[in-house]
């Protein structure tokens, strides 16, 4: 990435639970301008019963700086996939974070999939810390 004066962020993290009573949730985030957008929604066993939340923040100079850091320093920015299984029969759900930055001059997409959520990868890391960062500024605004 060469110009943080623009560029649009989409994160998303998804958990989809594979069994008789099948469930999951999105939870998204968009940056567009210095606005941050967040969505929480769910779908399958008992998903009526639980609200989908959405609000938005405006950012500071410097958070929406963090954020263009964190994505350059972290290699975020980079067309990748990879699908991490670990052989556990009791491990019924997959987690998955996709990171699209889109900029002036380029577009990409950051995807890692796993079914064990506490994994030890570098690019599993990087994403899930993204992903907190963005979530703790929006609950403590």
């Amino acid at each position: 990435m060469k110009d943080s004066d623009h560029f649009d962020l989409k994160i998303s993290y998804k958990r989809k639970e594979r069994s008789k009573d099948s469930n999951g949730s999105d939870r998204i985030f968009m940056l567009v301008g210095k606005t941050l957008f967040y969505t929480e929604r769910f779908w399958g066993f008992k998903s009526e019963k639980r609200k989908a939340e959405k609000c938005n923040l405006k950012l500071s100079e410097q958070e929406y700086s963090a954020i263009f850091s964190f994505i350059s320093k972290k290699q975020l920015n980079i067309d990748y996939q990879e699908i991490i299984k670990i052989d556990k029969n009791y491990l019924r759900n997959d987690f998955t974070y996709i990171i699209e930055l889109n900029m002036l001059e380029s577009s990409t997409v950051f995807q890692i999939q796993t079914n064990d959520r506490k994994l030890d990868n570098k690019s599993w890391i990087n994403a899930k810390k993204l992903f907190d960062f963005l979530q703790n500024l929006i609950k403590n605004q």
